[in-house]
């Protein structure tokens, strides 16, 4: 039977743990062990490591979150997507622009507090 991460939960509550009981075994804030009942996103493996102990689970945080806290965020873009700078073929990170773009923008807003303008070489003006 593969592991689910409402499993959490119920081990918590056949134990009798609260999750400010928990917080003080495990050493994670309330707020944290809220977000992994509700699968918000997975716990680092050594909070897990404490967290199977208390709570006698066993198994891997891809087990029971289906990755890990280190695997990251869910890509926005699909596989074949390019930045929407003419000429840049590169995979975009964050507003369809690929990371050199990205950071160059970020960049002139941060220090200029303006946006520069990308000319459709992809160079910046």
């Amino acid at each position: 039977m593969k592991a689910n991460v409402k499993d959490l939960r119920s081990a918590r509550r056949r134990l009798g743990y609260t999750l400010r009981d928990l917080e003080k075994k495990v050493g994670v804030s309330r707020q944290a062990l809220s977000a992994y009942e509700r699968a918000k996103y997975p716990p680092r493996e050594e909070v897990w490591e404490r967290l199977k102990t208390v709570l006698k689970l066993d198994g891997t945080v891809t087990d029971y979150w289906g990755r890990t806290a280190q695997s990251g965020k869910v890509r926005k873009y699909a596989d074949d997507a390019e930045c929407y700078i003419k000429g840049c073929h590169e995979h975009p990170v964050s507003m369809g622009l690929c990371r050199k773009h990205y950071q160059r923008i970020r960049y002139q807003r941060m220090t200029h507090g303006t946006s520069p303008e990308i000319e459709e070489t992809g160079t910046a003006g």
